[in-house]
């Protein structure tokens, strides 16, 4: 059941504003300022706004992409807690990068470390079984290789 275009705003919004204020550095929550005219916009046109909204959405994926696990996770529980969709989810929902690595069977640096060791960690997330085995299988030999 596909969600419609109110309910896709109200989600990402609600994620969008949620990381950009928790974020807690001044270059990150400037991107409050473009948010605020996406919210006027999205009365007018809200097919428009929603576009404005996934781009917010990812900068806030490329935002946190140097996050620790720790901290992916600790951001994950604020927001399943608010009840917004959590930041592992939309990096699987919205990150080319998690495809590009379980395609390639390969991570390829930090940012990829990072990204496939918080999804593996999000039990909420909704990554098949078969996806976590082979992030998992990738994390442990990127971790090994770097030991």
């Amino acid at each position: 059941m596909s969600l419609s275009v109110h309910e896709q705003l109200l989600e990402l919004k609600s994620f969008a504003l949620a990381v950009i204020s928790a974020a807690g550095n001044s270059a990150d929550v400037a991107l409050l300022t473009p948010c605020t005219e996406l919210d006027e916009h999205e009365k007018r046109a809200p097919k428009a706004a929603l576009k404005g909204w996934r781009m917010a959405v990812n900068d806030c994926i490329e935002m946190s992409s140097h996050w620790s696990t720790a901290r992916t996770m600790a951001m994950d529980a604020a927001l399943r807690s608010a009840g917004i969709v959590t930041l592992s989810e939309v990096r699987r929902r919205y990150s080319s990068r998690l495809a590009k690595i379980l395609e390639h069977g390969r991570i390829r640096g930090e940012v990829d470390y990072y990204l496939a060791s918080a999804m593996v960690a999000d039990t909420a997330s909704n990554l098949s079984a078969q996806e976590r085995a082979s992030l998992q299988a990738l994390v442990t030999e990127f971790e090994q290789s770097a030991a």
